[in-house]
């Protein structure tokens, strides 16, 4: 059985990229150096609080929460009760796939003129002219993640939700031993 120590050389190697389908397949979209591996020329830190990205990390957060508590005194010994609840929730994140950088060269020809990598940015695609060569010598440009040379994984999340929550109570506060609450409550 073969064992290494975590704090080891062997720990932080990076992946074999012909791991990946896309890479030992049939390229994707016809646009990859099929059996380029993208992790050939890279190493991984071994400080574990630094990673490398062509992305910047993003994270956008919101919730709304109302709430609203009312109650009426229907009789000297009987009370009515409302609670009502709404609660609006919504995430985007992104950040780089990879925690290193990958290798020049995966890229084959430039293809800007596919309609997948098109958008009605007047600005797009940038004067490429102002690119400087790279070693592989052709760029991919995708209009979420700009311009590259490299193979760019991107990891998206986002998240919405919202709920709304209604109860009604009556309750007594009589002098005998004898009190009762009776109600019910809604949820969506």
């Amino acid at each position: 059985m073969a064992s290494f120590e975590t704090n080891s050389k062997d720990a932080f190697e990076v992946p074999n990229g012909y791991s990946l389908g896309f890479v030992s397949g049939p390229g994707y979209l016809g646009q990859l150096n099929v059996g380029v591996d993208p992790y050939s020329e890279t190493v991984q830190s071994t400080n574990l609080r630094n990673i490398q990205s062509v992305i910047e990390p993003k994270y956008i957060a919101k919730n709304d929460t109302l709430e609203l508590d009312t109650s009426w005194n229907v009789t000297p010994n009987l009370t009515f009760y409302s609670d009502t609840g709404y609660n609006h929730d919504f995430l985007w994140s992104t950040e780089g796939y990879n925690r290193f950088d990958t290798s020049p060269g995966i890229f084959h020809y430039v293809n800007i003129a596919n309609p997948a990598f098109m958008t009605l940015d007047p600005n797009f695609p940038p004067n490429l002219d102002a690119f400087p060569p790279y070693g592989g010598g052709a760029i991919l440009c995708d209009p979420q993640l700009g311009c590259t040379n490299r193979l760019v994984v991107q990891d998206l999340s986002t998240e919405q939700a919202w709920q709304l929550s209604q109860e009604f109570r009556l309750a007594s506060s009589l002098s005998g031993p004898l009190n009762f609450s009776v109600g019910g409550n809604y949820m969506h």
